[in-house]
């Protein structure tokens, strides 16, 4: 999801190559928060493949890395480590709306997604429901009608007489109205207490999720973070922003 980032300074930025790809909106118009989310809805298409130009990686599917999702003080008393994570769908955002406050230097899109996936391989250790749980493997999440706002603030830095922005605070929300879940080889392979175990996952991933949520999304803010900032770090304030 860099690029669901990013693409908002594409839309921004004052380069004539990217015109066929993208639109730019202008800061300060009266329009310009319809202008903004329009834009960047195109970009997100636009994008699905990568960007390098502006050395953007390929956005659909988006790998993730490396994570950790903390065990919660509730039903999911386990931490999951999760390896070599993909995202997929995000392509298909759809945008609400978007605004930028150019006083605050802070950026906030709201977008909707019908389905989004995440695969990878997975190390669990500990407890769900009280019931023990331990396996490593392959793992897959489908994530049906989620919402998923981001937020980012920035501080501009000076480098070079130019001035950059560098992100203070990332923050998103993971909101979705069904997930299901599936590990493959729990129980070194015991595919009858797997088979249970992942039956009483998706019997419960409302209780379950919410325990791990706060976690869960500081994930996926960390990872999306680092994937905006080396951006930021290349393009100066006064190329992002058409005045």
């Amino acid at each position: 999801m860099l690029r669901f980032i990013i693409l908002c300074i594409l839309l921004f930025t004052n380069n004539c190559s990217a015109s066929d790809k993208f639109s730019f909106c202008k800061l300060g118009d009266g329009n310009f928060d319809d202008c903004l989310a329009k834009s960047i809805q195109t970009a997100l298409r636009a994008i699905k493949s990568g960007y390098p130009e502006y050395g953007l990686k390929k956005f659909d599917p988006l790998f993730a890395g490396n994570f950790t999702i903390k065990g919660g003080t509730g039903p999911v008393q386990l931490d999951q480590y999760h390896i070599d994570v993909e995202i997929l769908g995000f392509s298909n955002l759809t945008v609400i709306k978007a605004h930028f406050d150019d006083k605050k230097k802070s950026l906030q899109i709201s977008t909707k997604l019908t389905r989004m996936i995440q695969q990878g391989n997975y190390v669990v250790d500990g407890k769900i429901l009280a019931l023990p749980v331990v396996g490593n493997g392959k793992c897959t999440f489908w994530i049906d009608e989620l919402d998923f706002p981001v937020t980012m603030d920035f501080q501009e830095t000076k480098k070079d007489d130019k001035t950059y922005f560098k992100i203070t605070s990332f923050r998103v929300g993971i909101h979705m109205k069904k997930m299901q879940m599936n590990f493959e080889n729990l129980f070194n392979g015991n595919k009858l207490l797997g088979d249970n175990i992942n039956r009483v996952i998706n019997e419960n991933w409302d209780a379950l999720f919410s325990d791990v949520r706060t976690s869960t999304e500081e994930c996926y803010a960390g990872f999306l973070k680092r994937y905006a900032q080396d951006f930021f770090d290349k393009v100066p304030v006064d190329e992002i922003f058409l005045k």
